[in-house]
């Protein structure tokens, strides 16, 4: 979504890694939700980024528990929550939901201000 809000909304030269830096600071877990999308779209992140670092460097730092059709027999129900969690780089873990709850709280904020 920042992407898209930088070409639909930045004038005056603001650089993409600029709005990321500015979105980071006003919701510290935009960060992750970015890095998260990012591998999921290259597998693989460069940890060296020009102003925010990175919180993981894989696709393979994202897990999500088996379903009820690829779980063992008699171990999976109906209606289970299914928890994303996400390995950071200096290996804690942390659920990926309150991370998409406060950016998306945070994109309230911004689209309500408009």
């Amino acid at each position: 979504m920042a992407d898209y809000w930088h070409v639909e909304c930045c004038v005056g030269g603001q650089t993409l890694s600029k709005l990321h830096k500015e979105l980071a600071d006003k919701c510290p877990d935009f960060r992750l939700i970015r890095d998260v999308a990012d591998a999921s779209k290259h597998a693989k992140l460069l940890l060296q980024h020009k102003t925010l670092p990175r919180s993981l460097s894989s696709s393979d730092q994202v897990t999500i528990p088996e379903g009820l059709f690829t779980a063992p027999f008699g171990t999976g129900v109906f209606a289970e929550a299914a928890e994303i969690t996400v390995e950071l780089n200096d290996g804690t873990k942390e659920s990926l939901i309150q991370a998409i709850n406060s950016t998306l709280g945070m994109w309230d904020s911004i689209l309500a201000a408009r």
